[in-house]
């Protein structure tokens, strides 16, 4: 592919129309979207002292010429743009519409010209057990590098899920958990994005209740392409910055919302 065909696919993908313009969103509601936001990596710190540096520039020159060089930065307008597109707002978990956002969302990242995708995986656990107890600590176990408090946190909403299970014969409880955000700033610079899904059930079956429940994790990498930066960092200036401490700020839901976050440790 030449570097017009490049270029013509990277106008196509930042001009493409929000998601209200061509596909309207229907009514049904869906369970509480709750994200959550980091920024990893052994230029972690780089990327924090940039974006404080171009937020004191005075020129647009000035902010650019840090911009270009910046793939922090890069990662985080591009995945803003999407976002945007989308109409998926992190700080609103309660958007009926939620989960629908989301999945445009992930769709648009995952068909952005800049990236790569690398792998796409989901894991799932499934157990029957006569306690929910023993279901959730398994669940939150699978939390690798999940802070205590937020597993605590994790603990306890799944346990308001599964007293309504258990109080409702043969009524499944579902609940999308979380979305996790990770930008990934290395020598290589990544995205992952990780969301996770749970159902619990409660059944009667020859007279002894059961408990069974369903978890999966879906995790999504991608790379960013630097070889396509200097072509293409000019267009998307035009358009937005994201500035990497914003981007973890919009992406990441209220603590003190009736939701919560977590926090999943970088998966390399």
């Amino acid at each position: 592919m030449d570097e017009q065909e490049i270029l013509s696919q990277i106008d196509a993908w930042l001009h493409a129309p929000a998601m209200h313009d061509h596909d309207p969103l229907g009514a049904a509601a869906t369970t509480p979207i709750v994200s959550s936001a980091i920024l990893v990596g052994s230029r972690a710190a780089e990327a924090l002292a940039n974006a404080k540096a171009m937020k004191a520039t005075t020129t647009d020159e000035e902010e650019f010429n840090i911009f270009k060089n910046d793939y922090a930065c890069a990662c985080s307008t591009l995945l803003d743009i999407a976002r945007k597109k989308s109409g998926y707002n992190p700080t609103n978990p309660d958007d009926p519409n939620g989960k629908k956002k989301f999945l445009d969302y992930l769709d648009r990242v995952q068909k952005a010209p800049f990236f790569t995708l690398t792998y796409a995986e989901k894991e799932t656990i499934k157990s029957e057990s006569k306690s929910y107890d023993q279901l959730i600590d398994a669940i939150a176990d699978t939390f690798q590098g999940l802070l205590e408090q937020n597993k605590k946190a994790v603990v306890s909403a799944l346990a308001s899920m599964a007293k309504v299970a258990a109080n409702t014969e043969s009524t499944k409880q579902t609940k999308d958990l979380f979305v996790q955000n990770v930008i990934s700033a290395s020598d290589q610079y990544s995205v992952y994005l990780y969301t996770c899904h749970v159902d619990m059930e409660s059944a009667t079956k020859k007279g002894i209740k059961e408990k069974q429940s369903l978890f999966e994790v879906s995790t999504t990498k991608l790379e960013f392409k630097k070889s396509l930066w200097p072509s293409a960092a000019r267009k998307v200036y035009d358009i937005t910055v994201v500035a990497i401490d914003d981007w973890l700020d919009g992406n990441t839901t209220d603590a003190e919302s009736d939701t919560f976050k977590l926090c999943l440790e970088e998966r390399v």
